[in-house]
C-alpha cells in the first residue's frame, strides 16, 4: 500500500540516516580538506583526498548506525505478527535502547 504503513514506511528513519550522514561526510570532508595541505603531484593530491573521504564515511558511517537500526526496524518484520513495536523513529531508538542497550 501507500502512506506511513505501505511504501513510505520508515521513511523519516530514512531521511534521518541519509541526512546525518551527509552532514557529517560533507561537512568533515570539507573541513579537514581545507586544513591539510594539498600536493602538486597529482598521485600524492589523489592519495589525499580518498584518505579525507575514508576517514569521512568512516566517521559518518558509525554516527548514523542509530538512525539505520530504527529504519531497519520500522521497515522490517515485527517481532509478534500482528503487533506493531517499532512506529517511530525516536521510539524504535528509545526501545532498542532500553532493551539492547
Amino acid at each position: 500500500g501507500l502512506g506511513f504503513r505501505g511504501l513510505n514506511k520508515g521513511v523519516t528513519a530514512t531521511i534521518g540516516r541519509n541526512g546525518v550522514f551527509n552532514m557529517v561526510y560533507f561537512g568533515f570532508y570539507h573541513s579537514v580538506k581545507g586544513y591539510l595541505p594539498e600536493y602538486e603531484d597529482p598521485t600524492q593530491e589523489f592519495f589525499r583526498k580518498v584518505g579525507i573521504g575514508f576517514v569521512s564515511g568512516t566517521l559518518a558511517s558509525c554516527i548514523n548506525i542509530p538512525f539505520d537500526v530504527a529504519k531497519s526496524r520500522i521497515q522490517g518484520p515485527q517481532p509478534v505478527p500482528g503487533e506493531i513495536k517499532y512506529r517511530s523513529t525516536l521510539g524504535s531508538l528509545l526501545i532498542v535502547y532500553k532493551e539492547e542497550g
